[in-house]
């Protein structure tokens, strides 16, 4: 399984097929033979993920008509290279496509090749690719997949994880990126409209060669169940949610949903994956008939998830082709949320990808009266409501998460360690939601450092009082001043009326500040 190194191999596109044939423990040549012979000189061919070309160049040498996509610009263009280099410019073109939303050539190839490169997708990219491949293909058409699967068997796969643990961790470091192994794959391929015709499992299981041919038959669209009623599992998750616990428990499956009993002219939603996100939206849809798209955003909320480019247009795009939402009749457009707008592009969905969409109210608590009024908004529908009451809503569990999560490290720091250290957090981190529209300035970290001095001058009196000598009292006005810019940043994730462009350009200094007082601290306090 060393071709895991594959993404470090391909920041040096030159050097990739080296690396690949010195790491590995697969006979890459001979499976590159292997696929070639299924081909016919004449056929159209793609390969999906090309890397430097070396298997599109070896097709194009026996005769084939070949494309090759990659989304590396470098390989692509190093591939291009040695086509000149060779002579085969005129057999092979390579491109720089995006597979799982490329524009489709419907039915224009006899072959479809992906080597190693499904696993460096996520699970809805891997469905998009596949369903590219089915569109591409022409009846009887050839799917080629090779790629990394976990073993099977319970000891190969538990020795597996435990390596390829170290390896992805070497992998991100060096190269920021990782490599996902597909599990079950052969039904994945089967439930996308292909006939596997052969499996064979290499490197002791963790690398499996595909061929599959294009079925003129394949299983309807998935769509599963949203229930509109919450149960206690839900809303434990809920609150979870709302106290920023490790989100990643917290995930719904990306796919397509059904509300109550949805028909052609139903109304397609979009949201994130985000749990507590998924749940107030399917709770807030109860009596009607509706489809749900939820889209990969990692887990994140809508804003934040639009604001970190994990909800733009693309990713709607590839979950539309993903989950083959054009063999679902509903009605269009499809309804994105208000809050993505930072994050998608309509034109751009339009245009590139054929999707129309528009954007709905704030708050789903407002579909139904848009849906009645024939997709048309009010002026309330497109405001955030940013009153004392939300800012309470959320600042409640901003204030009891930052107290729970300082007043355990800080019980090691028996000099600084105080309760006051836990209440000062909480208040802090109160104050910064319940005065927001009265602090100055709007950067989040001056908010942050207003409401810290509003709770130092009682608590440094306090102090004062008690006899505490100039430098404590100094290293309690550096805590404070930390605590206050540190949750003044931290705050600008839990409200959608802050701008991500503010919030980028005041972090950098906001993180020199945090630094200068943890010097200052360490100062005061350890020395």
């Amino acid at each position: 399984m060393s071709y895991i190194y594959m993404k470090i191999l391909e920041l040096v596109p030159e050097e990739y097929d080296r690396g690949i044939k010195k790491f590995a423990a697969t006979d890459f040549e001979a499976l590159r033979d292997e696929m070639a012979a299924l081909l016919e000189p004449g056929d159209r061919v793609l390969d999906v993920g090309c890397g430097p070309g070396t298997f599109a160049l070896l097709a194009a040498n026996r005769g084939a008509r070949v494309t090759g996509w990659d989304r590396n610009a470098d390989m692509i263009t190093f591939a291009t290279g040695k086509a000149l280099e060779l002579g085969l410019a005129d057999e092979v073109k390579f491109e720089v496509r995006d597979a799982p939303t490329a524009p489709l050539a419907r039915e224009a190839y006899d072959a479809v090749v992906m080597s190693l490169a499904l696993s460096e997708m996520r699970g809805a990219e891997q469905l998009a690719t596949l369903e590219t491949a089915w569109q591409v293909l022409k009846p009887g058409g050839k799917l080629v997949i090779v790629d990394e699967v976990p073993p099977r068997p319970f000891a190969a796969k538990a020795w597996y994880y435990f390596k390829r643990f170290w390896l992805k961790l070497i992998v991100y470091v060096v190269a920021r990126a990782v490599t996902r192994p597909l599990k079950d794959l052969p039904t994945t391929v089967k439930n996308r409209g292909f006939n596997v015709t052969r499996e064979k499992y290499l490197e002791g299981g963790a690398l499996l060669y595909l061929e599959a041919t294009k079925s003129s038959y394949r299983p309807a669209p998935e769509i599963k169940e949203a229930a509109t009623t919450l149960t206690f599992r839900d809303r434990l998750a809920n609150v979870a949610s709302h106290l920023s616990l490790y989100a990643t428990f917290f995930r719904v499956v990306p796919g397509l949903y059904r509300i109550g009993e949805p028909g052609p002219a139903a109304p397609l939603l979009v949201t994130a994956n985000f749990e507590l996100t998924f749940n107030l939206v399917r709770r807030a849809l109860r009596g009607l008939d509706a489809y749900l798209l939820v889209i990969d955003t990692r887990g994140i909320n809508v804003w934040c998830a639009a604001g970190a480019g994990k909800f733009d247009a693309r990713e709607v795009a590839l979950s539309h082709r993903a989950f083959r939402l054009a063999e679902v009749p509903h009605r269009e457009p499809a309804v994105l949320p208000k809050l993505s707008a930072t994050g998608v592009a309509k034109y751009k969905l339009r245009d590139d990808f054929g999707v129309e969409a528009a954007f709905g109210p704030v708050y789903i608590r407002d579909f139904g009266a848009y849906l009645a009024a024939g997709y048309r908004k009010t002026p309330a529908m497109n405001r955030v409501d940013w009153g004392l009451a939300k800012r309470l809503e959320v600042t409640w569990f901003f204030a009891l998460m930052n107290a729970a999560v300082v007043a355990l490290p800080l019980a090691f720091f028996h000099r600084l360690y105080s309760p006051l250290v836990v209440a000062a957090a909480a208040a802090i981190s109160f104050l910064v939601g319940a005065l927001f529209p009265w602090l100055p300035t709007r950067l989040y970290s001056i908010k942050g450092l207003a409401a810290a001095a509003l709770v130092a001058v009682p608590l440094l009196t306090y102090k004062w009082l008690a006899g505490a000598g100039a430098s404590s009292l100094a290293a309690w006005a550096a805590f404070l001043a930390f605590a206050g810019i540190l949750l003044g940043l931290e705050f600008s994730g839990n409200t959608s009326v802050s701008s991500p462009s503010q919030v980028k350009q005041e972090f950098k200094p906001g993180l020199v500040a945090l630094a200068a007082l943890v010097v200052a601290f360490i100062l005061l306090v350890v020395l």
